[in-house]
């Protein structure tokens, strides 16, 4: 067949596609490589940026380096190295160097002569020995052996002295030749001292310039699984943009490139190499690009963050990118058993450097505490607290103690009589309270009998002086006559009161003679209450119920009302709305012993998506997990639509409120860490949980300062620390409780509180804790002290040294210290008012630890800062002479050995 042939039309329109595509394929391949290289690798550019950065940082620093080796009193010193430098070498250069040298190698001939002739000589000695065993073994005469190797033997023993001394001559000969190298290698040392930072910068700026573009990347396991329920390999990328995070000196440095922030405290215990980046803040490990459709504005933040964060509302990750404070929702994962996050921060550069105790995870401390305050899981079960104790007074006896009306106004509105109550809002009618407080009134149970008598003509202005100076106020507040404003203490945190506000006390008692058996035993009437019993006297109870009694005005109560709380209508519609509202939850009801949790489970809320969540009517909420929590808990309602009633109520949040329990909700995931990850468990630990839980649930810390907090009622004493209860956990470097204190005595202490300090009027109260509530308390102490074996031996008094005993009491006389001046000894009290007595000296040896007891003496002040007890050992001079030699180091052991001879054994 012929071949066609193309006309000059045709060739030109052909040449004209052949060129068009050739620069269509060229233009794809250039925009290929352009997407490739710069779109597709963003980390280019930071990787780029950041040494970049660096070597500016490290640039500077070279210069501020090379300035202060250019300080005249610098390049002087430098100067006269160098001369003594060219000194030290034109003196190796010289004749006596060279003589050395030569004597070195005409030592080194003579050693190398005699040692080889020695060692020849051994050599033969060895044949000679097996000739003489080879004939002795052969039954022949060995008599010319044996003569040959008795004159080797002899040989070598002439030889070995001349061996030893030319080798010691040879290092005397070497050691006058490394005298000369050794002045000039210290010179050079001296010098590379002075010039070892510029140096040191010179060689770090040449690595960054030689440093690769990588990507970095950490490979986990046992994070993740796949839709098979396999174990897959998690891979992290995020240290590929953020480069800085494990570095000092990028603190204030632009993201991505900053430092982490409380680098040492936080990875250096979770280092990137072992846990990763998304074990903590989520998110996409792989990615190694961000989004940049954030207000038309290339971000400083990074990938997929949702509207709530400015980026875009598409991306609907499973585990988004967590950020701010809701990273430490993360922290539970590993860290379950923890009930604060607490680590040794160090503050400050060289002399100035301290060491402080700083909460890593504050918000969410805060959240816990909030959760168990607020008793939340009594409507929610959540993993870890599906036994916890309920949080609300029990009710089962309440109609012996509450005016009908006033119960009614409370059920319907709780914040109108105690604006700081945890009680929150269900938003009930007027009829549906009266039908509850019927329901409750109904079932309620007599009171069991007191012991005690009422004296109902009581003195009002006695009670006050009892209220102000037992300890009524470290818990409950009178803001009417002491003018407070705000919770105190742990409970600011959640901004609710730990007991009520007593102000208006009197409108909802029902009878004084109820609130003075209360006051006389808390438990009798309610087994389960916080409130301790203050040991109070008939007539201090009578007085105090006087007291109490004048707060607020009593109201009438209608005979109608009295009728309508009767009804058996009413009563049963208050079951019903009990039930639906889930009050048992909180309170102990009758009727309602078995009933379950009405709210759905929180254990693995952290974790439910987005189609898992219902947004109802509320279109002004944006669809993300965190707006819908927000929300939720801001106004409980805002979800309610006319096929979905909602039940939650309204314990009116603030904003901050809201964020603190949403990093909380956050940390409830069912997620399954490794133990290579956890945290481990140790009895210290969960010693330290449960304490604080009873610090909490106690309000330990409305009188005593407990880590540094708390301590509320000592600011009423205007300075007279001294009449007020003492600290027991102070901050970072003092002393606790825990080595203060024998843990059997504390234990019983515990138990039954006994007077320490005589002059006290607030008296430490018996709260009636179980052998567990005690031994966790006890162990709560010791763990803080960090002991490690809780108890400790003390000698009997037969086996103490009687010469440091009576060393210690001529201490302690008048004549010296004059201990007896301020200190109580058994029923021997010191002259003077009582506010300036100290404890009582007989209780030491069954109370104190013997090392604290040394410490104590040495420097009262920084044990117990404000402490009256004088310092008598500040110096090494403090202590008298005429006595152990005025050793005072043994003078206060003798007046520790003098305190364990005293009271009962």
């Amino acid at each position: 067949m012929p071949r066609r042939q193309f006309v000059p039309d045709e060739k030109r329109s052909l040449r004209g596609i052949f060129f068009i595509s050739s620069m269509i394929l060229v233009g794809t391949t250039v925009w290929a490589l352009w997407d490739e290289s710069v779109s597709r690798r963003p980390w280019i550019r930071y990787q780029t940026a950041f040494k970049q950065l660096e070597y500016q940082m490290v640039e500077q620093e070279l210069e501020e380096a090379r300035a202060r080796l250019n300080q005249p009193e610098v390049q002087t010193r430098l100067e006269k190295l160098r001369e003594e430098l060219r000194w030290a070498e034109e003196t190796r250069r010289g004749p006596d160097y060279q003589a050395a040298v030569r004597e070195v190698e005409k030592r080194k001939a003579a050693y190398d002569a005699i040692n080889q002739e020695l060692r020849f000589t051994r050599s033969e000695l060895d044949e000679a020995y097996y000739w003489r065993d080879k004939a002795k073994h052969e039954g022949k005469d060995a008599t010319a052996q044996l003569a040959e190797v008795n004159r080797l033997k002899e040989l070598e023993r002439k030889l070995e002295p001349e061996a030893e001394d030319a080798k010691q001559q040879l290092e005397a000969a070497k050691e006058r030749v490394m005298k000369f190298d050794r002045a000039v290698q210290e010179v050079r040392e001296k010098i590379k001292g002075v010039t070892a930072e510029v140096l040191r910068l010179e060689q770090r700026l040449e690595a960054i310039r030689s440093r690769p573009l990588e990507v970095k990347q950490v490979v986990l396991d046992g994070l993740d699984k796949n839709e098979f329920d396999v174990f897959v390999l998690r891979v992290d990328r995020c240290e590929t943009c953020h480069l800085g995070i494990d570095r000092p000196a990028f603190e204030n440095a632009p993201p991505p490139f900053r430092t982490h922030p409380n680098r040492e405290a936080i990875l250096g215990k979770h280092p990137v190499s072992r846990f990763g980046c998304t074990i903590c803040h989520e998110g996409q490990g792989t990615a190694l690009d961000f989004e940049w459709r954030v207000e038309g504005r290339i971000p400083d933040t990074p990938h997929g963050l949702g509207r709530e964060y400015g980026g875009s509302p598409n991306i609907l990750w499973d585990f988004p990118l967590l950020r701010g404070e809701m990273v430490q929702s993360s922290c539970r994962k590993c860290h379950l058993d923890r009930t604060e996050f607490a680590a040794a921060i160090k503050t400050g550069e060289g002399q100035g450097a301290k060491v402080e105790w700083m909460d890593l995870a504050p918000t969410l401390t805060k959240g816990l505490g909030m959760f168990e305050i607020l008793g939340c899981y009594g409507c929610h079960p959540v993993e870890g607290y599906k036994e916890a104790a309920k949080v609300g007074p029990e009710l089962t006896r309440i109609a012996n103690k509450v005016e009908p009306g006033w119960l009614i106004q409370w059920i319907q509105n709780p914040q109108s009589y105690l604006p700081h109550t945890r009680m929150p809002n269900f938003g009930l009618s007027k009829e549906q309270a009266t039908a509850i407080a019927a329901y409750l009134l109904a079932r309620s149970e007599p009171d069991p009998p007191v012991a005690g008598h009422y004296t109902p003509g009581a003195s009002p202005e006695r009670g006050k002086q009892i209220f102000e100076r037992v300890g009524c106020l470290g818990c409950h507040a009178m803001r009417v006559v002491y003018e407070e404003k705000e919770p105190r203490s742990l409970f600011k945190m959640v901004g609710r009161d730990h007991a009520p506000d007593l102000s208006n006390v009197s409108t909802k008692i029902k009878d004084p003679q109820w609130l003075f058996r209360w006051l006389k035993n808390p438990k009798a009437i309610r087994p389960q209450t916080p409130m301790p019993n203050l040991r109070l006297t008939d007539e201090e109870a009578s007085a105090l119920t006087a007291f109490l009694m004048m707060r607020g005005e009593r109201q009438a109560r209608p005979e109608t009302l009295v009728e309508e709380l009767k009804r058996k209508e009413r009563i049963e519609e208050g079951r019903g709305l009990i039930g639906l509202r889930g009050c048992f939850g909180c309170h102990e009801i009758r009727g309602f012993e078995t009933a379950q949790r009405i709210a759905p489970d929180l254990s693995d809320f952290g974790h439910k998506r987005l189609l898992q969540l219902s947004f109802g009517d509320a279109v002004q909420v944006h669809h993300t997990w965190e707006d819908w929590t927000f929300w939720k808990l801001k106004n409980p309602q805002i979800y309610t639509t006319d096929r979905e009633q909602l039940r939650m109520p309204n314990f009116g949040f603030s904003d901050d409120e809201v964020k603190t329990l949403r990093v909380l909700v956050k940390s409830f995931a069912a997620t399954e860490v490794p133990r290579r990850y956890r945290e481990e468990t140790t009895a210290e630990r969960t010693a330290l949980a449960r304490g604080l839980r009873s610090v909490r649930s106690y309000n330990c810390v409305g009188c005593h300062v407990i880590e540094g907090k708390g301590g509320d009622i000592r600011v009423r004493y205007d300075g007279r620390l001294n009449e007020a209860p003492p600290p027991l956990v102070l901050i970072e470097g003092t002393l606790s409780e825990g080595e203060k204190v024998q843990a059997r005595w504390l234990f019983e202490f515990l138990h039954r509180p006994t007077p320490i300090r005589p002059w006290l009027q607030i008296r430490m109260p018996t709260f009636g804790l179980s052998d567990r509530e005690v031994a966790g308390l006890a162990s709560y102490f010791v763990a803080r002290a960090g002991l490690k074996v809780p108890f400790e031996f003390v000698p009997p008094v037969d086996e103490l040294r009687r010469e440091m005993v009576e060393a210690g009491r001529r201490l302690a006389s008048k004549e010296y210290f004059s201990c007896g001046s301020c200190h109580v000894e058994g029923d021997k009290k010191p002259e003077g008012p009582p506010e300036g007595w100290a404890p009582d000296f007989s209780l030491a040896r069954r109370r104190l630890r013997a090392e604290w007891v040394v410490t104590w003496l040495k420097d009262p002040q920084k044990v117990q800062p404000g402490t009256q007890m004088p310092s008598f050992f500040l110096d090494e001079t403090s202590g008298p002479d005429e006595i152990l030699g005025g050793d005072e180091q043994r003078q206060i052991l003798a007046l520790r050995e003098y305190l364990l001879s005293l009271g009962r054994q």
